[in-house]
């Protein structure tokens, strides 16, 4: 029997980020979602969270009843809540910098495991309605996002002191751009040939290195790498240097 699939041990990346910023590439993942506009203080935006999660504990519990489950299937922990957060059009019209949370619309959203597609969704959400009645999953969709490269970091302190983290991120995306135009400016880079024996030693935490591509139908290429610990090979010199006085 597989084992089952624990997003806090087996997604860390995706889920327990550092409080510091980094990159990160999301792939493509499906998810059960819902939108809303208001304040998450509001029992409507309440309501909306019960619907979503009322679903996806039918989409974790009913295969486990099914003769036969559908393909791939595999027992995991329900995700946890996602939110993709913005202010409404007219806040925007007339936005100082300060913002009214009954001004917020949002899409709430649980990561679903790759057996789930659209078929299995409708008839797990058909299920949810058999089990409660509930108008609000009317409103609930199956879909598949892909966010590509992203920049994310975990926020620790109030939702109201939010804006400092996106803060942090912001610079560090500039500079990570920044960085990113200074090692593919052509005229700050030194290209050379190396001959058959001739020999290249670099520090790999000085210098950052590479090599050109070539056409394999126009030549070969043979290139012998290999490592030194240098720390050993001072520390090493440093002894003999002890030895010798």
């Amino acid at each position: 029997m597989q084992a089952k699939h624990e997003w806090r041990k087996k997604e860390k990346s995706f889920y327990l980020p550092k409080n510091k910023p980094e990159t990160l590439t999301v792939p493509k993942f499906s998810f059960i979602s819902i939108q809303g506009e208001g304040s998450p203080a509001s029992s409507a935006f309440t309501k909306k969270v019960e619907a979503l999660y009322a679903l996806a504990y039918t989409i974790k519990m009913m295969p486990k009843k099914m003769d036969k489950p559908p393909q791939g299937y595999f027992d995991f922990t329900v995700y946890p809540l996602e939110g993709v957060w913005d202010i409404n059009e007219k806040a925007k019209a007339n936005f100082d910098g300060t913002i009214n949370k009954d001004e917020l619309v949002y899409r709430l959203m649980i990561r679903q495991p790759d057996f789930v597609d659209q078929a299995f969704y409708r008839d797990m959400l058909e299920l949810a309605k058999q089990k409660k009645a509930n108008p609000l999953f009317e409103q609930l969709s199956f879909e598949q996002i892909e966010e590509g490269k992203t920049v994310q970091m975990l926020h620790v302190g109030p939702f109201d002191d939010e804006p400092q983290s996106f803060e942090k991120m912001e610079a560090f995306y500039a500079a990570y751009r920044q960085f990113g135009e200074i090692i593919n400016d052509p005229n700050l880079a030194i290209e050379f040939k190396l001959d058959p024996g001739d020999s290249f030693i670099v520090d790999n935490t000085r210098v950052l290195h590479g090599r050109a591509g070539y056409a394999a139908d126009q030549g070969s290429r043979w290139l012998q790498g290999c490592y030194a610990d240098k720390d050993s090979l001072l520390s090493h010199l440093s002894v003999l240097n002890q030895q010798s006085t």
